[in-house]
Parts: structure tokens; C-alpha cells; sequence
């Protein structure tokens, strides 16, 4: 006979109350569970009473899907973000006018404007040596006497650069300026005295005088015989006919007269000189005659020697 659990008061009942308990079970096991109303699982408990719910599995590890990879290590970091604007600093409130016409410091007045100035001098600013203005030096270039004057720009006046700050020297002294103011050839034409210190130079000329014992002083300060000719010895260079340069070589031309017979070589020799040219002399003067060789004797004739 079979019993028919819908038309049965008791067995409706039961079905309840084993669903109700099988409920309870089945949620805390996460499993699901069986609907008492449905005649499969109802009959199952007619037939027995309720199977027990399966017990879960103990956890453990989990193992990734085939293909799934790891995450990396170290995610990369988000991008920095810039930082929030601040506030500008507190500006400090603008100086206080200063009192009119009062001393605030070294090289620092106060303005009729109540605002620092910087005057023109101030006593505590140490003072600045310049030098000399003006001066003069006189020194030897390739032969000649020169001098020089030193001129300095003297600058601007004042003690003040700026708001307290005193001038140095650099701000004050004006460039200094070499110009040459003279100049003479070394030697006996011309002399120049001065040009020292703050005395200017003074050129003294002897234009038409003696020099160099043969030679007289020409207008342009030059001695018209070399420095060289002036020691031959009288007793043979009798009478001095000219002199000038070759090149940079001085040279000498006199009538010659020996106490007995020379050659020009032997008396060019006699000054460390060579023989440059010599002739027979026309009426024991220094006009030439025929040319003559530097190593003939005779006792008069003119004779050039030239420095070697």
C-alpha cells in the first residue's frame, strides 16, 4: 500500500520539519538543498529520512587554470603625481620711511623723499690714491732719446659708489695714457734735459756746431760724420773730406798724409776698418783723382775705410 505523503497530516508535518533542518545543514555546508514539496526528495525521506549533508572538502591550495601566469612581482608604480600648489611665502611689509635729511649709515642719507640716497662723499669712506696726474720719463729706442708723458683720466670726484658702498680706486682713477712729447738722436747735435718726474722735457740743439771732431752738426740734429771717423790718428787722416753709412756700416774718406809711404789697408787697419776704396789726391786736398789700389803705398792720397 502506498501512502501518499500530500494526504497525510503527519507525514506533511515531518516533511517540514526535516526540510527546515535540512535547510539549516545545508546552508552552513554551502551545498544545496533537497525541496521537502518536491515527491523525489520527499520520498526519500518516507523511504529513510534525510541524508546528512556531504561534508566539504578541507581547503587548501588553489591551483591556477592552465595558461593563467603569475602576477609580476613588482606592479609597476603609478606615474608621480605633482604636488599640490602652495601658498607664496608672506612678503615682508614694505620699510618704513626713514626721517629727512638724517645720516643713516656710511654712504647712506636719508631723502627729502624719506627714502636712502647715497651722497656725494662721506668722511668714513677710506680715501683713494690715484697717483700722479701727470708725469713724464724719458728713455733710449734704437738709437734715439724719447720721452714719454703718463696721463691719467682723473676720474669722477666722490667718496660714494652707491647706498652704502664707498668708491675704490677701480671707480675713481681714470685710465692712464703713454704719448710720446720728444725725441732726438743719441749724439752730440742735441741734448735733452727735463722729462722727469712732473718736469717736461727741453730739447737743447746744436745746429752748425762741431762734432765728432771732423763732423758739424746739420739741421736735423745729425752729426755730419760718423762717431767712427773721429779717432783716426791726426798725424796720418790729415784733412777729414766726408762720411756717412752703407747699409748700417759707417765709413770714413780723408786725405792721408804719412811721415813716409802707407797703403790705405794699413790705415783703415790702424781703426779696426777696412779699406773701401782709395785714389791720388789732386793738390793735397781731398778732391780725387785716378782710383788706386787699397794696397798701394804712396805718401798722399785719398783714402775710404768702411766699418767691417
Amino acid at each position: 500500500m502506498t501512502i501518499n505523503p500530500a494526504r497525510s497530516p503527519v507525514l506533511m508535518r515531518r516533511a517540514a520539519l526535516l526540510a527546515g533542518c535540512a535547510l539549516i545543514v545545508g546552508c552552513a555546508g554551502g551545498e544545496p538543498v533537497d525541496d521537502p514539496t518536491d515527491p523525489q526528495t520527499a520520498s526519500g525521506a518516507i523511504d529513510g529520512g534525510v541524508d546528512a549533508a556531504p561534508t566539504p572538502d578541507p581547503p587548501g591550495p588553489v591551483n591556477p587554470p592552465q595558461g593563467a601566469e603569475d602576477p609580476p612581482d613588482d606592479p609597476q608604480e603609478p606615474p608621480p603625481q605633482d604636488p599640490p600648489p602652495q601658498d607664496p611665502p608672506p612678503q615682508d611689509p614694505p620699510d618704513e620711511p626713514c626721517e629727512p635729511f638724517t645720516r643713516l649709515g656710511v654712504c647712506s642719507i636719508c631723502g627729502p623723499d624719506g627714502a636712502p640716497q647715497a651722497p656725494e662723499t662721506d668722511a668714513q669712506c677710506p680715501p683713494v690714491e690715484c697717483g700722479e696726474e701727470l708725469a713724464y720719463a724719458q728713455v733710449s729706442e734704437d738709437g734715439d732719446i724719447v720721452c714719454y708723458e703718463t696721463r691719467r683720466d682723473p676720474g669722477d670726484a666722490g667718496g660714494c659708489l652707491d647706498v652704502g658702498v664707498c668708491a675704490t680706486a677701480d671707480d675713481l682713477c681714470g685710465e692712464t695714457v703713454r704719448v710720446e712729447v720728444a725725441r732726438i738722436t743719441d749724439g752730440p747735435c742735441a741734448e735733452m734735459v727735463g722729462c722727469a718726474g712732473l718736469a717736461p722735457p727741453e730739447v737743447i740743439e746744436r745746429i752748425g756746431q762741431p762734432c765728432h771732431t771732423h763732423g758739424v752738426c746739420n739741421i736735423d740734429g745729425v752729426c755730419s760724420a760718423p762717431p767712427e771717423c773721429e779717432d783716426f790718428d791726426p798725424q796720418v787722416a790729415r784733412r777729414y773730406c766726408s762720411g756717412g753709412y752703407e747699409g748700417a756700416a759707417p765709413w770714413c774718406e780723408f786725405f792721408v798724409d804719412p811721415p813716409g809711404d802707407a797703403s790705405c789697408t794699413a790705415v783703415c787697419a790702424a781703426q779696426g776698418m777696412i779699406c773701401a776704396a782709395a785714389w791720388d789726391e789732386n793738390d793735397n786736398s781731398c778732391q780725387r783723382n785716378d782710383a788706386r789700389g787699397c794696397d798701394a803705398a804712396a805718401n798722399d792720397f785719398v783714402c775710404r775705410c768702411r766699418a767691417p
